[in-house]
């Protein structure tokens, strides 16, 4: 199925819209047919303040549900780590 990038700004309002428009965006998905290479992988690029970007990631790891992780690209952790680059 192979992998998908969506840039998608975030409307404004409240959390309860932004929740909203987020799920109606992400039920737009093809559907793979099952693991692997056959499943469908989504980034949504959703925030972008100087050098970090936000961007979301589906299916995750556990992958029990309607998941995703939020990633931030450009920032620095313990240990001098920086998560990596936008994809």
């Amino acid at each position: 199925m192979g992998s998908h990038e969506i840039y998608y700004t975030l409307p404004t309002g409240d959390r309860a819209l932004k929740r909203k428009e987020l799920i109606s965006k992400m039920l737009e998905e093809d559907c793979g047919t099952g693991t692997g290479d056959n499943c469908s992988r989504y980034t949504y690029f959703v925030e972008s303040y100087d050098e970090y970007s936000i961007y979301l990631k589906r299916p995750t790891q556990l992958n029990k549900g309607f998941d995703f992780t939020v990633n931030v690209s450009g920032m620095w952790f313990k240990k001098n780590r920086r998560c990596p680059t936008v994809p």
